[in-house]
């Protein structure tokens, strides 16, 4: 009998209250077990054993080696497994086009985490020059450091945008919202346009004394009341609500066996496969191991959150508004009509919900962002310029003269801090007395902290990813002399953007400095150039 069949017999057996039965099975699936092939399954064993207050110390060890950095692990999903990226992806197209070009508009968030779905939307409408006029953002979540974070990350976004916002935090789970919290939310919102985006949060609204069915439908009835212009709801496909635990066994082994058979397949080392894995493994225990009354990973069909929505008033999509390819990665993209599905082969994992409460536009970013005038000619264009413009515009015309500096004798780290905190990608160096020396650029900070070619004999990403986290705690406060490019090619206010266009394009560079008699006194970008000469 295969390792899997007496997975599924341990499983019946914990349903059945058979405890010896399931600790004999589990004994003889552990011995068939060979690590790391059989992991998928050791997991699953594993989470069982607990359920039953069984310890498989070969498995743990195993699970403990690999036991890396959850934010090491984010980062080698995010990068290998496109579900979370896709979905947001989808989403964000969704919501930009009931943003763009509003005079205001307010965003609710049920579970923001640290705001990087909505950090990758500002961007998005920046991009295609569709940002509102003015975003106010509902931001509920019950983690504090998350909620401080997504606050933080908002609004140095904004800042950098150019975007009016202001961020209004919960610091609690939708179903802790009270009678005030919701009298204060449709305060805020009063006539301007609402939408409302959740994000692999709403599986996790837990009972309010009634049961979390209720209290799911209560919240979204709550936010039904608030007449959203669009609700845009992501979360997983499968039951994992169920209180029977066979059923709930059946559906958890179903999805996530399909997840762990999609990342074997992935041409990445098996150590990294193996930590990817591990990731879901938390779920996998929550779902299996945890008394009923303690799980928070109450996952539902899509099926069930489109009966919700429509039980609570909600009208659903009967389309999305734009396309998307049909598959990305090997992950198929399916609309559904009411939602549009992330599947693996034949199995759908991931629903992106789309309801509303009232009619309202959706602009197509994408198309608005296309410009009317395209002419036909190099005479045309040139009549076209000169009748707009009255005079050909100089370095002088679109410079920054917000210049970051930084001195020759500072640290890597420092550099590091200046980065971060302004976005530059390139800073300028001045000695003591604020004279020109040279330019640090971003590009050069990171390559010197790559793994050298004398550590870089491993092909797991995650050892790389190790290697480099290391070389950045060792060579912090190294000075950054060594990386400065002394005689720059420096810019004049008095120069011809064409000159500055014709550098750029052939030096492949992102930033020049502009100086006056070695006193520098401005910066040109490439995305200031391309406003200056595409017009904006």
């Amino acid at each position: 009998m295969s390792i899997e069949s007496n997975l599924h017999r341990i499983a019946q057996a914990i349903d059945e209250d058979r405890r010896m039965d399931a600790s004999r099975l589990i004994d003889e699936t552990a011995q068939a077990m060979m690590l790391p092939k059989d992991l998928s399954v050791s997991i699953f064993v594993n989470a069982l054993a607990r359920r039953i207050q069984r310890d498989l110390a070969a498995v743990n060890l195993y699970l403990r080696e690999l036991n890396l950095s959850q934010i090491s692990l984010f980062n080698l999903l995010a990068q290998n497994y496109p579900m979370v990226t896709m979905s947001g992806q989808i989403a964000n197209e969704l919501l930009a086009g009931y943003l763009a070009n509003r005079d205001h508009v307010v965003l609710m968030d049920l579970g923001i985490g640290t705001a990087q779905q909505e950090v990758a939307l500002l961007k998005l409408l920046h991009q295609h020059q569709a940002l509102p006029r003015k975003l106010t953002v509902i931001a509920i979540e019950p983690g504090q450091s998350s909620l401080q974070e997504a606050e933080h990350s908002l609004k140095s976004t904004a800042q950098f945008l150019g975007l009016s916002i202001e961020v209004i935090g919960f610091l609690k789970a939708g179903e802790e919202l009270t009678e005030a919290d919701w009298s204060k939310i449709s305060d805020v919102v009063g006539s301007s346009e609402l939408v409302v985006n959740s994000a692999f949060a709403a599986h996790h609204i837990q009972s309010n004394g009634n049961g979390a069915a209720v209290a799911r439908d209560e919240v979204f009835a709550r936010i039904k009341a608030l007449d959203p212009t669009v609700f845009v709801l992501v979360e997983p496909n499968s039951d994992h609500f169920h209180p029977d635990f066979f059923v709930r066994y059946k559906a958890c082994w179903r999805h996530f066996h399909t997840m762990f058979d999609y990342i074997d397949r992935l041409a990445i080392p098996e150590r990294d496969k193996s930590a990817m894995k591990l990731f879901f493994s938390r779920e996998i225990d929550d779902i299996l191991a945890n008394k009923e009354e303690l799980r928070a990973e109450r996952h539902e069909l899509t099926s069930s959150w489109v009966a919700r929505l429509q039980r609570v008033g909600f009208r659903l999509f009967g389309g999305f508004p734009f396309y998307s390819p049909s598959e990305y990665k090997g992950v198929g993209i399916a609309d559904h009509g009411t939602s549009r599905g992330l599947m693996i082969g034949e199995e759908l994992i991931v629903s992106v919900i789309a309801a509303k409460a009232k009619e309202a536009e959706w602009v197509d970013i994408h198309e608005a962002a296309i410009q009317q005038f395209r002419p036909s000619s190099a005479k045309e264009m040139v009549s076209a310029y000169h009748t707009s413009h009255t005079g050909s515009l100089k370095v002088r015309d679109i410079m920054s003269t917000n210049v970051e500096t930084i001195r020759m004798d500072a640290t890597l780290r420092q550099a590091a801090e200046i980065v971060e905190r302004t976005s530059a990608s390139d800073l300028v160096v001045v000695d003591g007395k604020g004279e020109f020396i040279g330019v640090l650029s971003e590009g050069d900070l990171i390559r010197y902290l790559l793994p050298q070619s004398d550590q870089n004999q491993t092909d797991s990403l995650l050892e790389r990813f190790e290697l480099l986290s290391i070389n950045g705690r060792v060579r912090a406060p190294e000075r950054i002399s060594d990386l400065v490019i002394t005689h720059p090619i420096v810019l004049s206010p008095e120069d011809d953007l064409m000159k500055v266009a014709d550098i750029m394009v052939s030096k492949q560079i992102r930033r020049l400095p502009v100086a006056v008699n070695n006193q520098i006194v401005g910066t040109v970008s490439r995305a200031r150039l391309c406003v200056a000469l595409l017009g904006k």
